[in-house]
């Protein structure tokens, strides 16, 4: 086995948010911080900090950076884009800062540290843009699917329960129910009121049923995905991080349904 100190002369650690990283420089021989600095994260920010990288680093580096599935995404892929070695690390558990306090300059010194002591072959390669980013995708689009389907299925419950059209909803709608108030028809004789909320409960049913498609082919997608990644047998940064939304990637992403964000 290589270690890190042997295949890298210097180690970047960095510790990313939505508006700026923080970057620490380690020398990969003796450990030593060789600096510290934190630049915005739009593209000139990013610039700014390779700029400032190459200046206090020679030789082989390699970049370990926490959050490469959230906010460390677009990092991750202009410095891979650059042919600069990248490494996913975790976050340093609480124990670890103990007398310690917390800052950016802290953590970004451990994500530096957790990739120095560690072998080279046990080095985590980000996928930023491959199988678990397209997992987290699918899985924040799942929710949001399945929260409607939700809503949509007590509403058509509670107008069915309201009105009197024919289908009994004392208890819950089945799926049979579902598809046959989705299969009717204007009629005739209904007066505007009740082909109002006929119509308005075959809307409701037809949406049921497409976003039960909708969960149907998500899920498809999902176990594809899964079984791509079960196939995968590269090697992974200790601790491992094959399972999906675990470490950085949720534990610093904050946005809506527990993203960050798409990938940029």
């Amino acid at each position: 086995m290589t270690i890190v100190a042997e295949q890298y002369q210097h180690v970047i650690g960095v510790d990313t948010h939505a508006q700026t990283h923080t970057y620490a420089i380690l020398n990969a021989g003796t450990g030593r911080t060789a600096g510290s600095a934190t630049f915005p994260t739009h593209a000139a920010g990013l610039a700014r900090a390779v700029t400032w990288i190459q200046r206090r680093s020679a030789g082989k580096v390699l970049v370990a950076i926490e959050g490469t599935g959230s906010y460390g995404a677009k990092l991750t892929r202009t410095r891979r884009a650059e042919g600069i070695a990248v490494c996913d690390v975790r976050p340093p558990r609480r124990a670890s800062r103990t007398g310690k306090g917390k800052s950016d300059e802290i953590d970004a010194v451990a994500a530096a540290g957790t990739a120095l002591a560690s072998e080279a072959e046990a080095l985590a390669a980000p996928r930023a843009d491959g199988i678990r980013s397209a997992l987290r995708v699918l899985l924040v689009a799942r929710r949001a699917i399945d929260s409607r389907r939700t809503g949509d299925r007590n509403l058509l419950t509670a107008l069915l329960r309201s009105f009197d059209l024919g289908i009994d909803a004392r208890k819950p709608l089945t799926d049979a129910q579902v598809r046959a108030v989705a299969a009717w028809r204007a009629r005739r004789d209904d007066d505007t009121p009740t082909r109002t909320i006929r119509a308005e409960a075959r809307r409701l049913a037809a949406s049921v049923l497409d976003l039960t498609r909708q969960m149907e082919d998500n899920h498809a997608a999902l176990t594809s995905h899964v079984s791509e990644l079960a196939r995968f047998t590269g090697p992974s940064c200790p601790p491992s991080r094959t399972a999906i939304g675990t470490g950085s990637a949720t534990s610093k992403a904050r946005g809506p349904l527990g993203l960050s964000g798409w990938p940029a």
